[in-house]
């Protein structure tokens, strides 16, 4: 079984690596642990496991949040309180600065504050203000085995500490650190503040969702309007949503009507019209009219609860990427803990004061913190996952926004995703002295049990035009081909070309016809009694309004754009050549296009995109499988990327979000690998001997602590990216 926890007091990568750890040495537990959405998705074994995971993370020193109702209350508590901690940390320190260093800039300070007992009052009450650093970075060394960034602030402020302590013990008053301490810490703990404040906007979508779902509903019981919880409305409850209010769960109208803001869920900025018969989803907001509807998905099932699920579980997943840099996160500490310490050592051995190198010491320690390297990937992720969501595309997996950028060709399957998926009857031909009538109802006796478009469209016709279905038994359906029945004693055939061939079905009177409807794009069902045909039904199928602007963005962008479908090459042809499609997969059975896929990418990455359903195995075989939505049929799509609105430029749009997501954590990436590469050897004074260069240690935890909030700025600016 998954559950998710919620965890508070993580302040960087390492600290989820600690957690995982720490974790992961449970029996029967597995653990992934990311620090951007401050959550682990745990698998355990048995729910006896709970108590244990629960008592795991509080013993490394982090707190875990029981009550996800009260998680964004919590999170802005925790806010507000290292908020207080910062302005009383600065109020101190500020005045430690000034007395330790305003002598040597020529201030004169009156003679009760030139004192360095001041110091050690002031560096020590800041010190205590944050006593977490060092208790989880001890912590973490001793209970896990691994080191954080609270043990890199840790070790050096506490060295910059018990170093000026010492001195000022041994009567060496010239040798002192407090004011390091006290400006280190106010800085880390400035830097961390706007990294959690710029941390919490990343995670902005997914509240936006939890705050659209009404906590009351309307409900009609015993012949009573009750007011009751959305989480006590059951399926088959007859609920009132009246103008202005938001639709509490998934259902169908029953009577009234009015228009709908649907534009948190799919990104679409006008109303949508709704009336008796028409679905409505939970958390839109009714803008007109009243009406009232029968709850069909409730609780975890609604269609918010699976977007808000689906993303959730993108950010929580990693990139092959992002567990790259929690592997250099998680060995970083200790290395650099070793370059500061064989750099100090080296100093001292070349001649250098005691001073001079606990100074290199505690710089390389402090510059070194592996912060915005644990944030890099998942704040981006974060960002990027979130947007979609808004403009109704859903990244299942974030897998996707490292491949997408990979590949070569796009290929779309043609009935319901280029097409509307509402195929029409066009014309219907009878043979041998059948009426046209004669033709639809025998034909539709066949396809009255099959669930292809196709069929649909038969059915579709005999309602519209009153005509009974012929009764038939035996019914067979083979899949991409046809069916068979019987139907007084005779053998009926109902399919394309080849089927009627497979069973001798004389085609040659119908043969002109054909070419004639499949030059234009229809697709011809033949049906046979026994080896004679009957009747033929021309059936098209329109073609989306932005199916041609949508392939055209993304050959523009470079992308080889397939088209696959089981019509005969002549509809496949015209159809792709209205879209402006070059390559087209025809003849494919619904079982061999994931062949095809495979086939492509043997010369490079593959974007499928379907409908979810027909097209499940194709676009599990492709790199990325992109699933064309339905509304509320979220759940059971089977692509890595799900859009929402049923619109073909949506692809486009999420192919370039996923690019721009990539390319975020690949320049945060590099930004962070930059800042470790370059701060380290300037703050181990290599330009010291040729420039007399040297870095205060107070300008390194600045920098830290900055570099962070850059990352997560950086990752911020996806937010202003145009779909």
């Amino acid at each position: 079984m998954k559950k998710e926890i919620k965890i508070k007091g993580m302040h960087c990568a390492s600290c989820a690596v600690v957690i995982e750890k720490g974790l992961n040495k449970i029996e029967g537990v597995k653990a992934n642990v990311n620090f951007a959405s401050e959550s682990a998705q745990v698998e355990l074994s048995s729910m006896q496991k709970m108590e244990q995971v629960n008592n795991v993370i509080k013993s490394l020193g982090y707190e875990v949040i029981s009550d996800k109702e009260n998680e964004e209350k919590s999170k802005k508590k925790a806010l507000d309180k290292m908020k207080k901690r910062v302005i009383l940390t600065f109020i101190l320190a500020i005045p430690l600065g000034v007395i330790a260093m305003g002598p040597m800039l020529g201030l004169v300070l009156p003679s009760m504050f030139d004192s360095v007992w001041i110091q050690l009052i002031l560096a020590s009450i800041i010190v205590l203000i944050n006593y977490n650093f060092y208790i989880n970075g001890f912590n973490a060394i001793i209970k896990a085995r691994s080191a954080n960034m609270d043990t890199l602030v840790s070790i050096g402020t506490g060295a910059a500490y018990i170093y000026s302590i010492v001195n000022l013990l041994l009567g060496n008053t010239m040798d002192l650190y407090f004011e390091t301490t006290g400006l280190l810490l106010a800085f880390i703990l400035l830097g961390e503040y706007f990294e959690a404040v710029a941390k919490h906007r990343t995670g902005s979508a997914i509240r936006k969702l939890l705050e659209l779902r009404p906590k009351k509903a309307t409900i009609i019981r015993n012949g009573k309007e009750v007011m009751v919880g959305v989480d006590e409305i059951v399926k088959g409850d007859v609920v009132i949503v009246k103008p202005g209010q938001k639709v509490p769960v998934d259902g169908i109208i029953i009577s009234g009507s009015s228009t709908i803001d649907e534009s948190m869920i799919t990104g679409e900025s006008l109303p949508v019209e709704k009336k008796k018969g028409d679905e409505v989803v939970g958390g839109t907001i009714n803008k007109s009219g009243s009406f009232k509807f029968k709850a069909v998905k409730v609780g975890s099932g609604t269609f918010l609860s699976q977007v808000v699920k689906m993303v959730s579980e993108a950010q929580m997943s990693k990139a092959p990427v992002q567990r790259l840099a929690d592997k250099i996160s998680s060995i970083f500490v200790p290395l650099v803990v070793s370059v500061a310490l064989f750099a100090g050592i080296v100093w001292l051995l070349s001649g250098q004061s005691f001073y001079f190198a606990t100074k290199i010491f505690i710089t390389v320690v402090i510059i070194s913190c592996p912060c915005a390297l644990g944030l890099a990937t998942p704040t981006a992720i974060m960002v990027g996952t979130g947007k979609g969501a808004e403009n109704g595309i859903l990244f299942k997996n974030v897998e996707a926004l490292e491949k997408i950028n990979k590949t070569k060709y796009v290929v779309f399957d043609k009935t319901g995703t280029l097409t509307k998926g509402e195929p029409l009857v066009q014309k219907i031909i009878g043979f041998n002295g059948l009426k046209e009538s004669d033709v639809l109802r025998i034909t539709g006796g066949a396809e009255a049990q099959s669930e292809h478009p196709l069929a649909q469209a038969v059915m579709k016709e005999l309602k519209e035009k009153k005509i009974h279905l012929a009764k038939v038994s035996k019914f067979n359906n083979v899949s991409g081909s046809g069916v068979t029945a019987d139907y007084n004693s005779k053998k009926l055939i109902v399919g394309n070309e080849s089927f009627m061939k497979e069973y001798s079905v004389k085609i040659e009177e119908a043969e002109e016809y054909i070419k004639e409807y499949q030059s234009k794009g229809m697709t011809v069902i033949l049906t046979g009694l026994d080896k004679e045909l009957i009747g033929l039904v021309a059936i098209n199928d329109e073609l989306k309004p932005t199916s041609k602007e949508a392939i055209r963005e993304l050959q523009k962008q470079g992308y080889i754009v397939y088209m696959i479908t089981g019509d005969n090459k002549a509809t496949a042809e015209n159809i792709a050549e209205q879209l402006g499609v070059e390559n087209v997969f025809a003849n494919v059975l619904p079982g061999d296009k994931a062949k095809k896929v495979k086939q492509l990418q043997k010369i490079g990455g593959v974007i499928m995109v379907g409908d979810g359903v027909n097209d499940a195995v194709a676009l599990t075989q492709a790199d990325v499988g992109i699933a064309l939505g339905s509304g509320t049929d979220v759940a059971i799509e089977s692509g890595d990327i799900v859009i929402v609105k049923n619109d073909v430029m949506d692809v486009s749009r999420a192919i370039n979000l996923g690019r721009a997501t990539f390319n975020k954590i690949k320049q945060n990436l590099f930004w962070a690998f930059f800042y470790n590469s370059a701060g380290i050897p300037i703050a181990a004074g290599v330009l010291y001997p040729f420039f007399g260069l040297l870095l205060n240690p107070i300008i390194a935890g600045l920098a830290m602590s900055f570099s962070s909030v850059s990352v997560v700025t950086n990752s911020l600016l996806l937010r202003a990216k145009k779909l």
